[in-house]
C-alpha cells in the first residue's frame, strides 16, 4: 500500500515538510536497518523545520512508531527503550498527554520483560488510572488487553 508512496519520497534528494509527516508515519513497514537509516535522515530535516509548531511532533512520531516497530518484532527492548525515552522528553515539552502515558505504559511492559515485576505494575496502575480519568476507553482497552497479552494479569472491571 505504501510502496508507490515510498518509491516516489525515496528518489527525492530533499524532504519536504509533508514528505516527513507520510513518512514518520510509515516507518512500521520497513525493517530495522531500512527504518535507522531513514530515521536519522528524518532527524536531520526535522531540524529544518524546528521553527514550525508541528516539528516536534514529527520528532515525538519517529521515536515512537520506531519504537513500535522494534515491539512488534520483538527485538532490543534497549534500542526501544531509547526511543520511547526521547518520545517521551519531547512529549512532555509539549504536553502531550496521551504520549506521554503511552511511552510509559510501554516503559512499564520493558520493566516488567526485565523481571521487575513490582515496579512495572505499580506503573501500569498509573497509566491506567489517568486514562480512565481521561475517559480515553479505546487507549484503556488497548493498554488492558496488552497488559494481559504480556504479564498474563487481567484488571477484571477495575478502570471499566
Amino acid at each position: 500500500m505504501v510502496e508507490p508512496v515510498w518509491k516516489r519520497l525515496a528518489k527525492k534528494d530533499a524532504w519536504f515538510y509533508n514528505d516527513l509527516l507520510l513518512i514518520t508515519n510509515m516507518l512500521y513497514v520497513f525493517d530495522d536497518v531500512t527504518i535507522q537509516h531513514i530515521s536519522e535522515r528524518l532527524l536531520i530535516y526535522i531540524d529544518r523545520y524546528r521553527n514550525f509548531n508541528t516539528s516536534k511532533g514529527l520528532y515525538i512520531n519517529i521515536h515512537f512508531n520506531y519504537a513500535m516497530f522494534l515491539r512488534s518484532v520483538n527485538i532490543e527492548s534497549d534500542k526501544m527503550e531509547f526511543h520511547l525515552n526521547k518520545s517521551l522528553e519531547a512529549a512532555k515539552e509539549i504536553n502531550d498527554f496521551l504520549t506521554i502515558l503511552c511511552c510509559r505504559y510501554y516503559l512499564a511492559e520493558i520493566l516488567w520483560n526485565k523481571g521487575n515485576k513490582k515496579d512495572a505494575t505499580k506503573e501500569v496502575e498509573k497509566v491506567f488510572t489517568v486514562f480512565s480519568i481521561l475517559q480515553e476507553k479505546e487507549l484503556l482497552e488497548d493498554k488492558l488487553s496488552d497488559w494481559q497479552e504480556v504479564s498474563g494479569k487481567e484488571w477484571l472491571d477495575t478502570y471499566s
